[in-house]
């Protein structure tokens, strides 16, 4: 996930870590270590949303947008997820579903 993710940072001098794209930014925070979990926000363009599909993918990790159901890459994760959190989760396959699911809220 930390390969996946590597290419697009670039450190801040507000002591947090930018993304850069071919077509936009966002803002990451995250632990030490990166693959405990990390925050992303300020997003612009298309290919956040692909790599962070991609990192939750490799990682094995929930998307947890504000306002909306959690959302994993695969049915096998649902389990791992706290019990109030499972009813609503949603599988996404791919960056489309993520945007999907978070344009309504």
């Amino acid at each position: 996930m930390v390969d996946i993710l590597k290419p697009h940072l670039f450190a801040s001098k507000d002591g947090h870590f930018d993304l850069h794209f071919d077509d936009g930014s966002a803002a990451i925070y995250a632990g030490d270590p990166l693959a405990n979990g990390f925050m992303v926000n300020h997003r612009s363009g298309r290919q956040p949303w692909d790599i962070l599909v991609a990192a939750a993918h490799q990682g094995e990790m929930a998307i947890m947008p504000v306002g909306c159901p959690a959302a994993v890459t695969s049915e096998d994760l649902l389990v791992d997820l706290p019990e109030e959190l499972r009813a609503q989760a949603r599988v996404i396959r791919s960056a489309d579903d993520l945007v999907r699911l978070v344009e309504p809220s």
